[in-house]
């Protein structure tokens, strides 16, 4: 799998339920696994950012082809952070 090195400082957007932190690499301890990159020990989690806003809106609500509309309480659920990776 390709990796990509960010420097320091990069800006990352990030969609989020307004009820979790900004950082917040679920599903959390003695969670099982919810979504597709979750992993099955729960050892860690996943954090979910892109290098644009528009590319956490699609990774957040957009992401199943099937979904025609998206309904407006799960856009108003949900914040936008841009947490920049640490210097």
């Amino acid at each position: 799998m390709p990796l990509d090195v960010l420097s320091a400082g990069t800006l990352l957007h990030r969609i989020h339920r307004t009820s979790l932190g900004v950082v917040f690499p679920g599903p959390g301890p003695s969670v099982p696994p919810t979504y597709r990159f979750d992993r099955a020990s729960s050892r860690f989690g996943v954090l979910h950012v892109s290098l644009s806003r528009a590319g956490a809106v699609a990774e957040t609500l957009l992401r199943n082809p099937q979904r025609l509309i998206v309904a407006m309480s799960d856009i108003m659920d949900r914040a936008a952070t841009e947490p920049g990776l640490p210097a």
